[in-house]
């Protein structure tokens, strides 16, 4: 009786096995799961960078709507096109999620994002919210530099 007391009594933590096994499932947890909450960071950043368009889209139109024409062209970066003040939000001014600054190109009725290295799967992304999900054709069109929104 005295022997099975003391053994008890001595055991008070974890093996070194035991140590071991937990981190080991930990890893392989974090390896199943790293893909996934990659791929929603990347939804999450496609679709708010849909949403920014599409509101953009909107405030283009709306300002042709009621002059009739295309504001000036602009292309100074993080700055309102001439004129687009009281149609555009903040947010044409503010950093677009994936880095860069929006533009607008008038003669070809183009809102851009300019700006190296934006993902594909992000651009990809916009394209499907926004249009026909292949980057080569439709409103929304991208390359290496630059995602462009055509406005109709």
């Amino acid at each position: 009786v005295v022997f099975a007391q003391n053994q008890r009594s001595r055991r008070t933590g974890f093996t070194l096995v035991e140590v071991m096994i937990v981190i080991a499932l930990i890893g392989l947890l974090s390896v199943i799961a790293t893909p996934s909450l990659i791929k929603a960071r990347q939804q999450t950043t496609g679709t708010a960078m849909a949403n920014s368009f599409r509101i953009f889209d909107g405030a283009f139109e709306q300002f042709r709507m009621d002059t009739g024409t295309w504001p000036a062209a602009d292309w100074a970066r993080g700055a309102y096109p001439v004129g687009m003040q009281n149609w555009l939000p903040a947010a044409w001014l503010a950093e677009s999620p994936v880095g860069g600054f929006y533009a607008f190109a008038p003669s070809a009725a183009d809102i851009i994002l300019s700006r190296p290295d934006i993902p594909i799967p992000i651009m990809l992304h916009v394209d499907n919210v926004l249009d026909d999900g292949d980057l080569l054709t439709g409103r929304v069109r991208g390359d290496n530099d630059s995602l462009v929104l055509r406005i109709e």
